[in-house]
């Protein structure tokens, strides 16, 4: 019978709720119960998971299953409908076994509950005039759980109804000619819009279902050899009112191919001339391929068990694998082994022969791989064989002479090595001498000498300076600023060479100063920058303004007058010398101070007017300084304070001779103003914020910073 397992819910009903709703876990499960088979008597394969369906039927008369009861209502008015009526076998992935199922979602009715209470359950055979259904089982409202068990079931050899059973699959055909995979074609399905899947088997076992508009599959997991395939088509009234249901079966046989079996034995030569690979032959094959790193090689005929790779470098270390092939079928790739050959030697490099000993010329060069040893030739001819890993000969023949050498082993010798000449040692030569002069700090000389030199003399005015190795090619003399003669001398084992002189060098005098800098405001538009000469060797002074370059002046002048400047602001001046050898003298003196130019223009005389709420602030136009000096005002800056000893900030600029302070009276009661006039770049007061962060000291000092800037950029633009 029915195992019910009912658990307590307490729900509070209202008096108009006669009925509650139910919640119900529905399960037959296939671990302690067999699973439900295509055969009746539980015999047969078991009904696979995603074709098979289980529907729940409503026993509305209270008498068992019979034709007249319909699936659980899921259409229509909101009470008494169900949230399903039929549910997918799903027993594989989480029971572990075929042919059971279980209600992922409660089966549940929200609102009241249609009585009887009562329903049961049909499963229709895929592809069969047979199903199986329970007996009736009462719900009751709240949650509970009912349990089918193997005695629940009966078996009845007749078409499941209220379902139009679809026309099978035709032409339905499997492949045999795939070593990796079986597969199935078959006929485009008829425009039947209720089929909505075909569902494939492997001698009756469910192994994929794909869309109505499919007309293949692949089976990638095919077993070896011959197969039983099956393909159903399965009609779902799209709208729940009818059961779903499968068409006849079509079959077809199909295999997949028996690979030959893997290579073994595979060796590959090490250390001969050739590359040889070999195998064991094997059974059934009609070709192998030779892999070498992983990509195809070659490929050899059957019964074949060996492979020369006329490709391979020498040296070169590869790793070999051989594939067996039968027909379109390959075996496992066979293990890898590494294998590499030797050539004749490289031609040997670095050939050198000495002309810096006195009685033998020493031959040697770079050691090269596999070789067993070296010819050594002189003008052409073989005059000495040398053995392995020996890279060097000497030759006590006295001359001048062409080298060089050959490398030989077991595959045969190399081609020549470049020719290198070679003599017994004479007396070095200076081969050249230069200075670096003029120059600041110090005279670089430059040499060289041949090769047999191993020392250099040099000489200053004819006094000897210093004794360097030949190999350093340079000496740094530090004498004091003038000019001087150079000459050098070059020191071997075999004697001295011939003095190379004449070679004058100069010895410049840092620049330094200016001194005694001042700034003077003697005009209304001019600072008169003034200075003493500076000290030193310099061709030119450059003059600077906060920072930035005003002008490059020649190395007599001792002022400078500067007319671009605003008036009311500091500036702090700087002068320097430069020699374009040496650079630029230190800042021996700046004026830190800094100058005013002239006086600020002259304060506007205001006068604040009440209107409404805003305050009118007016003043006459202002166009002298306050020391009687022509200005040109650019914009008037307006700053207020609540309190008349200040802070005061800065509020906005503008161009006129007036200025409203909007809605003032309504957040201050009283306010107190400053206007001011300014004689500048427009630019430096636009791009002021006006939110009253700026006090008039920042406003100052960020018109100053923009001022630098706007030079800085300028001078670099002209640059």
């Amino acid at each position: 019978m029915v195992k019910r397992i009912c658990l307590v819910i307490i729900i509070l009903l209202t008096a108009q709720a006669a009925n509650a709703q139910f919640n119900c876990f529905l399960l037959y499960d296939c671990t302690t119960d067999p699973g439900l088979t295509y055969q009746c008597g539980f015999t047969g394969a078991p009904l696979p998971d995603g074709t098979t369906i289980a529907q729940i039927f409503w026993d509305a008369n209270n008498n068992g299953p019979d034709e007249a009861d319909q699936p659980a209502r899921i259409d229509g008015p909101v009470f008494g409908r169900a949230n399903f009526n039929s549910m997918p076998f799903n027993s594989v992935d989480d029971l572990g076994c075929e042919g059971g199922f279980y209600s992922y979602d409660l089966f549940s009715i929200s609102t009241n509950t249609p009585q009887p209470s009562r329903y049961w359950v049909r499963v229709c055979v895929p592809g069969q005039n047979r199903y199986w259904r329970t007996g009736a089982f009462t719900i009751t409202d709240g949650y509970s759980e009912v349990t089918f068990h193997q005695a629940d079931w009966t078996c009845v050899e007749e078409a499941c109804g209220g379902c139009i059973t679809p026309d099978a699959v035709t032409n339905f055909q499997a492949s045999d000619n795939s070593c990796s995979q079986v597969t199935m074609t078959w006929s485009p399905y008829p425009a039947d819009q209720s089929v909505d899947s075909l569902f494939v088997f492997r001698d009756f076992v469910y192994i994929a279902s794909v869309s109505r508009y499919a007309t293949s599959y692949s089976d990638l997991g095919a077993p070896l050899g011959a197969s039983l395939y099956q393909i159903v088509a399965r009609f779902r009234d799209p709208f729940g009112q009818v059961d779903s249901c499968f068409s006849d079966i079509s079959s077809a046989q199909g295999s997949r191919l028996t690979p030959p079996f893997s290579v073994d034995n595979i060796e590959a030569s090490v250390g001969l001339c050739q590359l040889t690979i070999t195998w064991s032959d094997v059974i059934g094959e009609n070709s192998y391929q030779i892999l070498r790193n992983g990509q195809p090689r070659a490929t050899v005929a059957e019964n074949i068990t060996g492979f020369v790779d006329d490709t391979a470098l020498p040296t070169q270390i590869y790793a070999y694998s051989v594939i067996a092939q039968s027909q379109i079928c390959f075996s496992d790739t066979s293990p890898e082994v590494e294998g590499s050959r030797i050539s004749t030697p490289n031609v040997p490099v670095s050939v050198q022969a000495t002309d810096s000993i006195c009685d033998q010329i020493l031959v040697s060069w770079g050691d090269t791989d596999h070789e067993t040893g070296y010819y050594i030739k002189r003008n052409g001819t073989t005059i000495a064989t040398v053995g392995q890993n020996v890279t060097f000969y000497a030759d006590s023949t006295a001359g001048s002479f062409s080298y060089r050498v050959q490398a030989f082993n077991i595959c045969g010798a190399s081609f020549n090595s470049l020719a290198d000449s070679g003599r017994t040692d004479i007396a070095p030569t200076m081969q050249s001498l230069q200075s670096s002069s003029p120059d600041c700090d110090g005279i670089t000389l430059l040499f060289s000498a041949t090769a047999n030199a191993d020392s250099i003399n040099l000489y200053r005015d004819g006094g000897l300076v210093a004794t360097v190795p030949a190999s350093q090619g340079y000496y740094d003399d530090t004498p004091e600023p003038g000019s001087y003669v150079y000459s050098a001398i070059a020191v071997g084992d075999c004697g001295v060479s011939a003095p190379l002189g004449g070679i004058f060098g100069e010895l410049l005098a840092y620049p330094a100063g200016p001194s005694a800098l001042t700034a003077a405001n003697d005009s209304c538009s001019t600072i008169h920058v003034s200075w003493s000469p500076a000290t030193g060797d310099y061709g030119y002074y450059r003059v600077f303004r906060d920072g930035a370059e005003l002008a490059t002046l020649p190395n007599e002048a001792i002022f400078y007058d500067d007319e671009a400047v605003i008036g009311g602001v500091e500036y702090m001046y700087t002068v320097i010398a430069v020699n374009d050898t040496c650079g630029e003298s230190e800042v021996v003196d700046s004026l830190h101070t800094g100058v005013t130019l002239g006086s600020a223009p002259a304060a506007p005389e205001v006068t604040i007017t009440i209107q409404s709420l805003d305050a009118l602030l007016t003043w006459p136009s202002i166009d002298s300084t306050l020391a009687g000096c022509p200005v040109a005002v650019s914009r008037y800056l307006v700053y207020y304070s609540q309190n008349g000893a200040g802070p005061f900030y800065y509020h906005g600029s503008t161009m006129d001779t007036s200025y409203r302070h909007v809605e003032v009276v309504r957040f201050a009661p009283s306010m107190h103003y400053h206007v001011e006039s300014f004689a500048g770049p427009v630019q430096l007061i636009s791009a002021l914020p006006d939110d009253g962060s700026l006090t008039r000291e920042d406003v100052y000092k960020e018109i100053k910073r923009m001022n630098t800037r706007e030079r800085l950029r300028e001078q670099n633009i002209g640059r």
